[in-house]
């Protein structure tokens, strides 16, 4: 299951603050807020997939939301490495 982030300055947020954890991020092909191009750029240094998709594409991903051009998909649930988990106390 996952979990949508959208608004321009959400998203930044979210990315910046590292918080979530983030699987992809649409953004629209049509815009060019300053913000957005912030927003690849902090993605793309932390290895997330960053989508370029029509507006229209975007309403429908939002169902209504207001997203300004930017949805992220967030994971409801970090996973761990195995190995973390089954560490044991020293």
């Amino acid at each position: 299951m996952d979990d949508e982030i959208f608004g321009i300055h959400a998203v930044y947020e979210a990315l910046e603050s590292g918080g979530r954890l983030i699987d992809r991020i649409y953004v629209s092909k049509e815009s060019g807020v300053p913000k957005l191009r912030s927003i690849q750029t902090l993605a793309r240094e932390r290895g997330i997939s960053v989508r370029h998709e029509t507006r229209v594409a975007l309403d429908r991903l939002a169902r209504g939301n207001l997203h300004q051009g930017v949805i992220a998909i967030a994971g409801v649930v970090a996973y761990a490495p195995l190995e973390e988990l089954i560490k044991t106390p020293n």
